[in-house]
């Protein structure tokens, strides 16, 4: 008898730590999704695309290498081509997106209604909106898009303004997200046309609640058009004041010689 109770004891003992270790592995595993990090690319093709805004040949396994190599979690491509009659789904955008394994949605955003912003993720995109309006009714050149990152809820602007006009339309989305409360968690992909006044767009979007990463973080804000030798800063990704900041950097890499006049910027950063 005595033998039995002290098996039983030992039972309960191993019981006891075994559920305590399974315990502290489960909230190490808590404690290590809240500290992931996600990176979020942002991409204007502008000058690698063909005709009708197609990505081709050595461009297109250009960027699908590139992409292969910085394992962004979010990225937003900016003058890519996109179906005709605005049905959402660009060709370039899908094709990345069965490469890389991540979903993808696009949105006729630029004059013309054949090229357009994509959005590819490693994450469920739930929802995605083109937004109306803007100068003369041609629209602001954007869309939202709603991804869940592990049970959380990120909303997200991907934005290609083709005029100052444009990117101060936009301005009412931003302040719109921004309204939405300090738990509301989002980004903004944007890239600005060389004559759409990137430098007071990105102040009246900044007095409504956008941080630039750089500024926050403390590096140099580094131009990114034209390349080889950037003089404008006219590509960014912006966040909202609850999301952690990781890094900061602009993209300077040998496969984006065959891959038009911009560098992408890249947003490292904690849900």
């Amino acid at each position: 008898m005595r033998a039995l109770a002290r098996a039983a004891a030992v039972s309960v003992v191993g019981l006891a730590l075994c559920t305590a270790v399974a315990g502290e592995a489960e909230a190490g595993a808590r404690a290590r999704g809240a500290g992931r990090t996600i990176r979020a690319l942002n991409y204007d093709l502008e000058g690698a695309q063909g005709a009708g805004g197609a990505l081709r040949g050595v461009a297109y396994e250009s960027l699908t290498a590139l992409l292969m190599y910085l394992a962004p979690d979010l990225v937003a491509l900016h003058n890519v081509a996109v179906a005709e009659r605005g049905e959402a789904g660009s060709e370039t955008a899908r094709a990345l997106a069965l490469s890389l394994g991540m979903y993808s949605v696009s949105h006729p955003t630029m004059p013309g209604g054949r090229t357009g912003s994509a959005l590819l993720s490693r994450y469920p995109i739930r929802a995605s909106t083109r937004l109306s309006g803007g100068p003369a009714g041609g629209g602001v050149g954007a869309f939202t898009a709603e991804v869940e990152i592990e049970g959380r809820r990120l909303s997200l602007l991907v934005a290609r303004p083709p005029s100052a006009a444009a990117a101060t339309a936009t301005i009412g989305e931003v302040t719109r997200l921004a309204s939405a409360g300090p738990e509301e968690r989002w980004l903004v992909f944007v890239s600005f046309a060389p004559e759409a006044k990137a430098a007071a767009a990105l102040e009246s979007w900044r007095a409504v609640g956008l941080v630039d990463p750089a500024a926050a973080l403390g590096v140099r804000a580094v131009a990114t058009f034209p390349r080889p030798r950037p003089e404008q800063r006219l590509d960014f990704v912006l966040a909202s004041a609850g999301l952690t900041l990781r890094g900061y950097r602009v993209v300077d890499d040998p496969r984006l010689r065959h891959l038009g006049t911009r560098l992408p910027v890249e947003l490292r950063l904690a849900l």
